[in-house]
């Protein structure tokens, strides 16, 4: 069996799910790593800006490594769709 790692976040860790299957976790990661999958995490980032009550765009620009907007990107073991969990403090 696959053993998958677990993440160090500042909040209880999030496991995100695609095809009635848990995703697996890539790396923490800041936008610039993750620009090129923006068409493919359009509905992550959506429902992140809408919960925190932050622009799409001052979300991307303090996704970084040592700011206070944690990104997290996983991938879904059946289809390869990825997902984008975020944290906020």
């Amino acid at each position: 069996s696959k053993h998958n790692p677990g993440f160090h976040s500042w909040e209880d860790n999030m496991w995100l799910a695609h095809c009635d299957d848990y995703c697996k976790f890539v790396h923490q990661v800041e936008w610039k790593d993750i620009m090129h999958l923006e068409n493919e995490l359009e509905n992550d980032l959506r429902e992140i800006s809408k919960d925190f009550n932050i622009s799409l765009v001052d979300l991307k620009s303090k996704m970084t490594l040592d700011s206070t907007i944690q990104a997290y990107l996983f991938q879904c073991l059946h289809c390869g769709t990825h997902r984008i969990y975020i944290e906020i403090t």
